[in-house]
């Protein structure tokens, strides 16, 4: 066995429709925030752990950023406090406080 990636990045392959700097998706299980934009079937390098600021956020959710789960809603492409249903109902993070800045954690835990 040997070491492939730290799990900060990874690099994938597009998924249909490709993907766009910044917006972030799921791939299956796993939240990808494209560090670029690429079409379907390419390689792109893909963010799966850190904290982000400038996020989409669900229009009425005002998060405390006090540490509370943080849902993503694959459908909408946003960011909710709100448990969604399968296959959406697993938290991806946290709303926190970093640097007196509100961000979203990302753990790259499935």
């Amino acid at each position: 066995m040997r070491l492939l990636a730290t799990n900060e990045n990874l690099t994938l392959t597009a998924p249909s429709g490709g993907v766009q700097y910044g917006v972030p998706l799921k791939m299956g299980v796993v939240l990808v925030i494209p560090a670029m934009t690429v079409a379907e079937g390419q390689p792109f390098t893909g963010e799966v752990q850190g904290v982000f600021v400038g996020f989409p956020l669900k229009d009425g959710d005002t998060p405390n950023y006090a540490g509370e789960y943080a849902y993503f809603d694959s459908a909408a492409s946003e960011f909710t406090l709100t448990k969604l249903t399968a296959p959406d109902d697993k938290p991806v993070g946290a709303f926190i406080t970093e640097h007196e800045t509100q961000a979203l954690y990302v753990p790259g835990i499935l």
